[in-house]
């Protein structure tokens, strides 16, 4: 079954979207998927549906690294997601070691800022060196994309690991 993404727009109503979205989508393929950004709004979005009766059944609702985790545990290639503290620790030693190289200041809200930029979509950004960006010049996109070393670093590690992210844009048939 092909992959389908529609976009609410994040005003919408629960049941505006399960009017639009999800009940044509669970009448046409027999199940669908609910992306929340939180997992209490997740709860939330399931009790609301649960309460419809018609949407009770067949509509998947979960958040969007929950569901991509769910989808690499099956059709990765055996590396396991990474976890918040390892991801910090491993941008916190990239940005120590281009320190010592003088290509950055070690602090530990540029380690932060890096793990941030990891865990959101490093894959992306790093394929944006070079097109423009509002506010950002060439030079500092192509510095900081050369920080985005951490990617390769998670192979290093004894247990092979992947950013959630690495794993989407990576994964992509499978995640249908």
């Amino acid at each position: 079954m092909p992959l389908h993404i529609l976009n609410a727009p994040s005003d919408a109503s629960l049941e505006a979207v399960a009017r639009s979205f999800l009940a044509p989508a669970l009448a046409k393929a027999g199940s669908a998927v609910l992306l929340c950004p939180s997992f209490q709004e997740a709860l939330d979005a399931q009790r609301s549906l649960a309460e419809t009766g018609s949407l009770a059944m067949g509509v998947t609702v979960t958040t969007p690294s929950a569901w991509a985790q769910e989808r690499w545990e099956v059709w990765g290639d055996g590396r396991r997601l990474v976890d918040a503290v390892t991801r910090q620790v491993v941008c916190a030693t990239v940005v120590e070691e281009a320190a010592v190289r003088g290509e950055v200041a070690s602090t530990p809200g540029t380690a932060r800022l890096l793990a941030d930029l990891m865990r959101q979509g490093a894959p992306w950004l790093a394929e944006a060196a070079g097109a423009p960006c509002d506010g950002v010049t060439d030079a500092e996109l192509r510095e900081f994309c050369g920080l985005l070393r951490p990617a390769g670093r998670l192979d290093e590690l004894p247990e092979p690991l992947i950013d959630a992210a690495s794993c989407v844009s990576g994964c992509g048939p499978a995640f249908a």
